[in-house]
């Protein structure tokens, strides 16, 4: 099984994550990936958005943001 990351690179190979501040902001689950998120979208990795909510959404809180910080910097 791809990682986030593997998957994300398949579809853009020069991928650099996206500078996304999650220390000190709100740490609501939703909250979060909505940053993350526009940060993508910012950035214009438009179809990383699906695969990072995808893969957000499979765990528990600790899962989620292992993704986000996978997705970002």
């Amino acid at each position: 099984m791809k990682t986030l990351l593997e998957q994300i690179k398949e579809i853009y190979p020069n991928f650099k994550p996206p500078k996304c501040k999650l220390i000190g902001e709100d740490s609501n689950a939703f909250a979060i990936m909505g940053r993350v998120s526009y940060a993508l979208k910012r950035a214009g990795y438009k179809k990383a958005v699906t695969l990072y909510i995808s893969a957000a959404i499979k765990g528990d809180y600790t899962h989620l943001l292992a993704a986000s910080m996978e997705v970002s910097k």
